[in-house]
């Protein structure tokens, strides 16, 4: 399967957790859902907020008290698909062994400062997301690698509160 790039623009923290709200919704539903998701940004950028959002949308999420787990190094929430929320940037830069159990079982792993990783230990299928502060708001850049990109959000969801960015930076 081909990469597909799609573009969001999220005006505030509120338009940042809908659009990992929408991914969520997607998660659930998937057959063939990545592996890893690889959040790329800068601190604050809004990487924790997202996966609020995504860890929301899915079964079992409302239980689920999503931190940064940047002390932890990974975090589990009681989901279905499960999700393990990895923050990689006190690391050494090698996956952590919870990851690769997480992986084994079928769980979705979200890894923060995914840049620390080799090429090796990155899974084939994975959605790659990044998420940069744009004027008040986030542009967030998501790109499917080996997924259907059926699995993106659509960009004109009737929510509203992120938008597509795509004609704004083609």
């Amino acid at each position: 399967m081909d990469s597909e790039v799609r573009r969001y623009f999220a005006p505030n923290e509120e338009g940042t957790e809908a659009l990992g709200e929408a991914l969520g919704r997607k998660l659930a539903d998937a057959e063939n859902r990545p592996g890893m998701m690889l959040l790329h940004g800068e601190l604050g950028a809004g990487k924790t907020c997202f996966v609020r959002g995504l860890v929301r949308a899915l079964p079992g999420g409302s239980e689920a008290e999503v931190s940064s787990p940047s002390f932890t190094v990974c975090n589990s929430y009681p989901t279905r698909p499960e999700i393990l929320h990895c923050d990689l940037y006190r690391t050494s830069g090698d996956l952590p062994e919870e990851a690769e159990e997480a992986l084994d079982r079928g769980a979705c792993v979200l890894i923060e400062w995914p840049e620390r990783l080799a090429e090796a230990a990155l899974c084939r299928e994975r959605l790659d997301i990044h998420i940069r502060s744009w004027h008040k708001g986030r542009i967030i850049i998501m790109t499917s690698r080996g997924i259907p990109s059926s699995f993106l959000p659509d960009p004109e969801e009737p929510s509203r509160r992120f938008f597509n960015a795509d004609a704004s930076f083609a």
